[in-house]
């Protein structure tokens, strides 16, 4: 039997630069692999923000897409919104009524 004694947990990463002059390779590259993709998740951030932030409604409209089991959000569709009518996706229905009770909340 193969036990995991991976340690997941949140690192900064002035800790994890530190890391790369380490006399440990395992650790080295560990760091720099953790960087890399964090660096790789925070470009994604930014370039989803920027397509999205300015078609994003600002009124406290609900707009739902769906990217259809893609990381591909340019090619996302519009499947529910304020004015048009319930989808026949339960999920779709969940997430609408979900943002309108998160809204509820917060005003």
């Amino acid at each position: 039997m193969n036990t995991c004694r991976c340690a997941n947990c949140i690192m900064p990463p002035h800790i994890l630069r530190r890391l790369l002059d380490s006399k440990n390779a395992k650790i080295r590259q560990a760091a720099l692999n953790t960087l890399l993709g964090t660096a790789r998740l925070r470009g994604e951030r930014s370039v989803r923000a920027a397509t999205f932030a300015p078609v994003a409604p600002t009124n406290g409209r609900r707009t739902i897409f769906d990217a259809r089991h893609s990381n591909d959000l340019t090619s996302a569709v519009l499947v529910r919104s304020e004015d048009g009518p319930p989808s026949s996706d339960g999920t779709v229905n969940r997430a609408y009524d979900g943002f309108g009770i998160t809204s509820d909340f917060y005003k």
